[in-house]
């Protein structure tokens, strides 16, 4: 699995920050072997790389690397006992946070599935909608059920840390042969003018086994609105206000000529 993120901080001379994921996954039926290696392909060196892991509800975090250069790359590598869960296929999160050199902090996100057990295809084909924002936004997926049993499902988004959402967890049905859309409200918490990849799993069971499909999607931050663009509907009603002001001005005008006459 890889993934990248890339960041253009603001500033006069700002570099770029482009983290590039790679992950690669061993599970037997006992545990899950998990190594992550992240790259720095920027032209900025990333502060305070840390690299997190959640699998089955655990997060489990590396170590603290001070600075990754342009060109150079971390590795950590992380071991997750597995309880007795039903099998099939499961989420893996993957999460990198860093800073760049104004120390403000970004993070770059990448998910993928693993088995247990017996591997298992999905009955649900799920799509999202990319959105861009400022400061809120609605996230919509849809999602197809092809099986022929209803199922029940839950969805959970995974944001990056510089969003927040009303829900980040939502349960719902699905008739057999049916469509479904879900929405989430998002808002932007500290993000700034970049566009973030970010994934929703949808997972169910069915038939003895468990069953998960990922969507991505991603926000793009737009920049604010400068004063005059945000006050462009006070600009429409003065300017309404003007053309009914000349029109009742030439009317009287108009009155007044016709008396004189």
């Amino acid at each position: 699995m890889g993934a990248w993120t890339s960041m253009n901080p603001p500033g006069l001379l700002a570099g770029i920050l482009t983290i590039e994921t790679q992950t690669t996954v061993q599970t037997t039926d006992r545990q899950i072997d998990v190594t992550v290696k992240i790259t720095n392909n920027g032209n900025e060196s990333a502060r305070n790389t840390q690299i997190t892991m959640i699998a089955l509800n655990e997060k489990m975090q590396g170590a603290v690397r001070p600075e990754l250069r342009p060109g150079e790359s971390d590795v950590n590598a992380f071991t997750r006992v597995l309880p007795d869960i039903t099998g099939g296929r499961y989420p893996l999160s993957i999460r990198v946070d860093f800073h760049d050199v104004n120390l403000y902090p970004f993070s770059a996100l990448s998910a993928s599935t693993f088995f247990v057990g017996k591997d298992v295809n999905s009955d649900i084909a799920v799509t999202g909608d990319s959105i861009s924002l400022d400061k809120s936004g609605v996230l919509n997926f849809h999602i197809k059920n092809l099986g022929a049993d209803p199922l029940n499902i839950s969805a959970n988004l995974f944001l990056p840390a510089e969003f927040s959402a009303t829900e980040i967890k939502k349960f719902f049905q699905i008739e057999a042969r049916s469509e479904k859309s879900l929405a989430f409200d998002v808002s932007n918490f500290s993000a700034r003018e970049s566009t973030y990849p970010l994934f929703c799993f949808f997972e169910y069971d069915n038939n003895n086994s468990h069953y998960t499909t990922i969507a991505n999607v991603s926000i793009t931050v737009k920049p604010p609105e400068g004063w005059f663009r945000s006050l462009r509907w006070l600009w429409g009603c003065i300017i309404v206000m003007l053309i009914l002001l000349v029109c009742g001005i030439s009317i009287l005008q108009k009155k007044a000529g016709s008396k004189h006459r």
